[in-house]
């Protein structure tokens, strides 16, 4: 299995590596898939912090399908330990995670990531926002590449708790009207 990951990460275009780790495979008799996992599931963590007065966004998902995602995107070979991962990261972040309060796009302050062999973990906030009530959450992060992504996402508030699954045929969702009065 690591050959023919060493064919597909170590070429300096990805579907010649592709084609590499396949030619590989034939000649080897591997069967392997070339997949290092079927299970594609991704955590976003939304809390407030009252000492910062921020929402807190943590986001976490597999190095490995976002180095494959990007480099299909950008076609170029990515790896987690290049200086530019955490741009094409941003970037990709910005276009498929957001939220929108009264039919308005928040602004989702980037502060960085941990990106280590096995997970990245992506860390945002917004400034000042206390509730999510008329909160609309979009997650679309890794679906349009893997359509069996899952992505869950836990928000602990003041106003809320709870848990939203997103999927291929889900990725945008509006949390319910919360009572004022809580």
């Amino acid at each position: 299995m690591k050959a023919l990951w060493y064919f597909i990460l170590r070429t300096p275009d990805f579907r010649t590596g592709i084609i590499s780790a396949l030619f590989f495979a034939s000649i080897t008799g591997c069967a392997l898939p070339l997949s290092a996992h079927t299970f594609f599931e991704g955590l976003t963590e939304i809390s407030y912090n009252a000492r910062t007065d921020s929402t807190e966004i943590i986001q976490r998902y597999t190095t490995h399908d976002f180095e494959v995602l990007l480099a299909e995107k950008n076609q170029q070979k990515v790896s987690a330990d290049q200086n530019d991962y955490e741009n094409l990261l941003r970037r990709y972040t910005n276009r498929h995670f957001s939220l929108v309060k009264d039919q308005t796009p928040l602004k989702i302050n980037w502060i960085g990531i941990e990106a280590g062999i096995n997970e990245t973990v992506i860390y945002q906030e917004i400034p000042g926002l206390k509730s999510l009530n008329q909160l609309t959450i979009t997650n679309q992060m890794l679906i349009d590449f893997f359509p069996a992504q899952l992505n869950r996402v836990n928000y602990s508030m003041p106003d809320a708790k709870g848990t939203l699954i997103f999927t291929e045929d889900n990725t945008r969702q509006a949390l319910p009207a919360l009572n004022p009065s809580k």
